[in-house]
């Protein structure tokens, strides 16, 4: 009867507290934080702050920045993260670094900022193209003594790449390594898309060196980039060597990769070598999707290939495709097109 008296009176200060910490205004979060504060007087504070943080990911981001606020002795860094996560989706950039700096400051450890906090941040800051100041932000990082990894160099790298700032990007990986930490596929595959937009082919080639040295076997989704950007450039003759070079190194392309490759021949108008690389997926077993389909279509239509293109379409509703909106409107153009056709011969 003693125990459960002294756990009654602590519940009761600890939902004291918490109330305090929400605005006076607005009771609802201590009402929200009682069965948080139930859990960390009977099991402790570490199964506490795993309740809490499996209920804010399915909570509104103001209900969930209100409970936050108001479990200071049950919140850890997952239960920040997880509010800083919600306020980069949103672009609420400025209010997640002041979140961020406010973890710097918790007294328990548990609270304070990791890798993740900080990838997190740096993440958005590259996405809404403020890679100077997500790079900024690791300088903090490391001030802060939290260690960076191989997700938060890749963040930034890719960031940097997207922005054209490849030199900066090849710098950072020099930091990078001399810090103990190694690049994988994914660092490299965003490396060389920054020396592909940039225009810099020769240094394509450069990354699968080092690569090969290093003993990392580059993967479909780098392949498929690298052909990607040949593409968009004219570079078909040099996607399909790739292409070429991917399978001798033992890698299947996929559904992507021959869409990518398709899309590409028909907007050149050579639209039966795109044909031919539809019949070359069913040989190697890699099922058309919608994406493939739709291209062809397209491509057939805008050669006046007809027929084909309506044969085309019967064989993917055969296929239980389902038409979209999209599918519909390519379908109707061709039928347009057809009769237009028809007319002038006629």
């Amino acid at each position: 009867m003693a125990r459960r008296a002294r756990l009654r009176l602590r519940l009761v200060r600890a939902l004291a507290t918490a109330s305090a910490s929400g605005s006076p205004a607005a009771p609802r979060p201590a009402r929200q934080a009682a069965p948080y504060l139930a859990v960390l007087h009977r099991r402790g504070r570490a199964e506490a702050a795993a309740c809490l943080n499996r209920h804010l990911r399915l909570l509104p981001l103001g209900e969930a920045t209100s409970l936050l606020d108001a479990l200071p002795s049950v919140r850890d860094a997952v239960s920040y993260n997880t509010v800083l996560t919600a306020l980069c989706r949103r672009g609420h950039h400025d209010r997640a670094g002041a979140l961020l700096r406010a973890m710097s400051l918790e007294p328990h450890p548990a609270c304070r900022p990791n890798a993740v906090s900080y990838t997190v941040l740096m993440r958005a800051l590259c996405a809404d193209r403020r890679a100077d100041q997500a790079v900024g932000l690791l300088r903090s990082m490391r001030s802060a003594g939290v260690r960076a990894d191989v997700v938060t160099y890749g963040t930034l790298i890719r960031g940097l790449c997207d922005a054209a700032e490849v030199d900066k990007a090849v710098e950072l990986m020099g930091e990078m390594c001399e810090s103990g930490i190694e690049p994988n596929v994914v660092v490299y595959s965003s490396l060389l898309q920054g020396y592909c937009k940039s225009g810099r082919w020769e240094d394509v080639g450069k990354v699968f060196v080092e690569m090969s040295e290093k003993g990392i076997e580059p993967d479909v989704v780098m392949y498929t980039g690298l052909i990607d950007s040949l593409c968009k450039v004219g570079k078909a003759k040099k996607a399909h060597g790739v292409m070429d070079m991917m399978v001798r190194r033992g890698l299947e392309p996929n559904v992507v990769t021959y869409n990518v490759l398709i899309n590409c021949m028909c907007k050149e108008g050579s639209v039966k070598e795109a044909i031919g690389v539809l019949k070359k997926m069913s040989e190697k077993g890699v099922a058309p999707d919608v994406v493939t389909y739709n291209t062809l279509i397209k491509g057939l239509s805008d050669v006046l290939e007809m027929d084909e293109a309506m044969w085309l379409l019967e064989e993917m509703v055969r296929g239980y495709i389902i038409q979209s909106s999209q599918q519909s409107a390519i379908a109707q153009e061709s039928k347009t097109k057809s009769g237009y056709i028809c007319r002038i011969v006629g």
